[in-house]
C-alpha cells in the first residue's frame, strides 16, 4: 500500500510539475522525514531534485497537499534568484525566498489539478 501511495504521489507531483513549466526537471520523490512541514525539496544538481515526503503529508487534505506540492515545485523557479544573494545575507535571502514561495504557491494552487480529480488518477490507473 505503501508503495502505490508514493507511485500516486511521484504521478501527481509529475503532473504538476508540467502545469508549472518544469518538465526539464527530474524530481525524485520519496517518503521522509521533514522537521518543520509536510514536505521538503532538496536541489541534487543543476536539473535534478528530490521532494520528500513527510507522513504528515499524507493526513493533509487533498488542497493541502495541492498547495504544499505547489510551494516546493516552486522552489526550483526560485533557486536561481536565491543563488544571487550573498552568502552574507543568507538568514534574509532565506525568508524573503520563503515569503515569495508562500505567495506564489497560494496563487498557482488553485491551477493545479486537485488531488481528488479523477481525471488525473484514472489516466494513472489506465497506464498500469
Amino acid at each position: 500500500m505503501a508503495t502505490t501511495n508514493l507511485n500516486l504521489a511521484r504521478w501527481y507531483i509529475t503532473t504538476c510539475q508540467k502545469f508549472l513549466c518544469l518538465d526539464h526537471w527530474n524530481i525524485k520523490v520519496t517518503n521522509g522525514t521533514v522537521e518543520d512541514g509536510y514536505a521538503q525539496v532538496i536541489r541534487l544538481t543543476e536539473r535534478d531534485a528530490e521532494i520528500q515526503l513527510d507522513p504528515k503529508w499524507w493526513t493533509a487534505s487533498a488542497d493541502e497537499k495541492r498547495e504544499i506540492i505547489a510551494h516546493e515545485l516552486i522552489h526550483l523557479h526560485t533557486w536561481l534568484l536565491a543563488e544571487l544573494v550573498p552568502d552574507s545575507h543568507a538568514s534574509a535571502r532565506t525568508e524573503v525566498e520563503e515569503r515569495l514561495v508562500d505567495i506564489l504557491a497560494k496563487a498557482f494552487a488553485p491551477f493545479l489539478p486537485s488531488w481528488r480529480s479523477r481525471s488525473w488518477k484514472k489516466k494513472k490507473d489506465e497506464e498500469e
